[in-house]
């Protein structure tokens, strides 16, 4: 017998509950800055997520990655809220 639509689960909404449960276990260990516009040295803008310890009592190191594709594609696609 094959499963009702409403016993099967719905990929992107599970993906997309995955991706908010990380990120409610992310805010709990850091600061989060989103889309800050950051100027490079050749005075274009670039739009980035700033992630900080909230518990740093010390220097911490920084992680830059920089990617050519849009930063918040995946979360978009999916219809997760705009300021992830």
């Amino acid at each position: 017998c094959a499963p009702s639509a409403a016993q099967r689960a719905d990929p992107q909404a599970e993906l997309i509950a995955k991706r908010n449960d990380i990120e409610k276990q992310l805010e709990q260990i850091a600061v989060i800055d989103r889309k800050v516009m950051v100027k490079m040295r050749d005075g274009k803008l670039m739009a980035a997520d700033i992630y900080r310890p909230k518990d740093a009592t010390a220097k911490v190191p920084v992680i830059f990655e920089r990617t050519p594709y849009n930063f918040n594609y995946w979360d978009v696609k999916l219809g997760a809220p705009r300021d992830m």
